[in-house]
């Protein structure tokens, strides 16, 4: 389920929840992005850096971040 909340062409903020598994694929976005990992362990990488995640961690991503 995904809800998103936009003004003209600008998402202002977009909330969702996936199950991702062997996620290889990068993308990158103008909107800052909150990603909350719920029962979950793994690596994030972010701008070619990764970080290990597990359950219950918050990150904070800003704009224009290659994750």
């Amino acid at each position: 389920m995904w809800f998103e909340v936009s003004r003209g062409n600008q998402t202002l903020l977009l909330f969702g929840c996936a199950a991702l598994v062997n996620c290889a694929e990068l993308d990158c976005h103008p909107s800052l992005e909150i990603t909350y990992f719920k029962d979950a362990i793994g690596v994030y990488t972010i701008n070619g850096v990764d970080y290990e995640f597990k359950d219950g961690d918050v990150f904070l991503m800003q704009s224009n971040a290659y994750h």
